[in-house]
């Protein structure tokens, strides 16, 4: 289930917006009202301007409730001029029933319309009771259940890294009013930033030692968001980036090279997973080459290269810019002992090459 705060449409998609919604809801048994199978509709007053139909005034409701075979049970018009309404929809059996609404609007003779539909569940044959309130998106409310939180889908870890390695920062939203910014993927390592935050109709401010600062969110979808004064780049959920984590990736497996390089094409921000296991203990020395590097072959990209225990998250070292060809790294290794390696696309596009040695 997914509860729809007001985001500004993206992209001025027309004038005729229509936007579909999954919500959530919450059923009121009342056994103290007559016995038989009715639903109880109740249309509260008009709610805040702007909610799922962009910043539009909404003017009237059309319902539908439907049961568990998808056959229309009623259907209701509801104009602002009548102001709170109930309606009543009989009902002839339990089980899974809809409800579609529609919220209606009027921009200058151009009708904008936002709908919303919710399923459930009617296990006696008593009065269930649904409240729906005029231009809020997401919150018919059925089934005993607090509505919650608009914003409790942002409570979460998100990064802004399309493809992620344990060393990527993630922004921590909590419940509670707090936020953080951690070092590390797993929100861990400490963390560089951190403060408040509280709403203001559809504007989240984020404060920091600096003040607050107002920012619109948009939802992009139930994974991306974008913090639009705050940063034109998309965040995601994390788990959810485009590219995935590094480490979910099969790794390309490095042996011990005698000079020659392995090669790998690679873009901006993008990752590549290698592995190594040392066949006797001993020093081994890792090279990387790329483009500014002197001697043949020349090599066009840029890269940043991390080196991980077996564990997959402890760090030998970590986004290391500077040349692996002049200044390569040297792993002290027992005999079956396995290494992974995390190269990053880094400023420009191209290839690099790749070799462990033994001295």
């Amino acid at each position: 289930m997914s509860r729809i705060k007001k985001i500004p449409l993206i992209l001025g998609i027309a004038l005729l917006i229509v936007a579909t919604f999954t919500g959530c809801a919450r059923m009121f048994w009342n056994s103290a009202e007559q016995e038989g199978g009715f639903i109880r509709l109740n249309v509260g007053q008009p709610g805040a301007k702007g909610i799922g139909v962009d910043y539009h005034d909404v003017t009237g409701l059309s319902i539908t409730v439907y049961d568990p075979g998808d056959a229309e049970l009623a259907t209701f018009e509801w104009d602002e001029q009548e102001g709170p309404q109930s309606y009543v929809v009989k009902v002839n059996s339990t089980g899974t029933h809809g409800i579609s609404v529609t919220h209606v609007s009027d921009d200058g003779g151009e009708v904008v319309e936002a709908t919303e539909t919710a399923e459930f569940e009617i296990a006696a044959m008593v009065i269930t009771v649904i409240n729906i309130t005029p231009g809020v998106i997401g919150t018919i409310q059925v089934d005993g259940e607090p509505a919650g939180d608009p914003w409790e889908w942002l409570f979460d870890f998100w990064v802004q890294d399309a493809c992620t390695a344990p060393y990527s920062m993630c922004l921590e939203i909590r419940d509670d009013g707090t936020w953080y910014f951690w070092n590390r993927y797993d929100g861990s390592g400490g963390s560089d930033d951190f403060g408040t935050w509280y709403t203001e109709g559809d504007l989240l401010y984020i404060e920091t030692p600096y003040g607050a600062v107002p920012t619109e969110v948009t939802r992009v979808d139930d994974n991306t968001v974008i913090f639009v004064e705050m940063d034109p780049n998309p965040f995601y959920r994390r788990g959810t980036e485009p590219c995935g984590y590094v480490f979910d990736k099969t790794p390309i497996e490095l042996f011990v090279s005698m000079g020659e390089w392995t090669t790998g094409t690679i873009s901006d921000n993008q990752m590549h997973l290698y592995s190594f296991q040392a066949p006797w203990t001993g020093s081994f020395t890792l090279y990387w080459k790329e483009v500014g590097d002197g001697d043949l072959p020349d090599y066009t990209a840029g890269i940043a290269v991390s080196a991980y225990e077996d564990d997959q998250y402890t760090p030998i070292f970590e986004w290391e810019e500077m040349s692996g060809y002049y200044d390569p790294k040297i792993l002290n290794l027992t005999s079956g002992e396995a290494i992974y390696v995390v190269v990053e696309g880094r400023d420009q596009s191209g290839d690099y090459g790749i070799r462990i040695m033994s001295p």
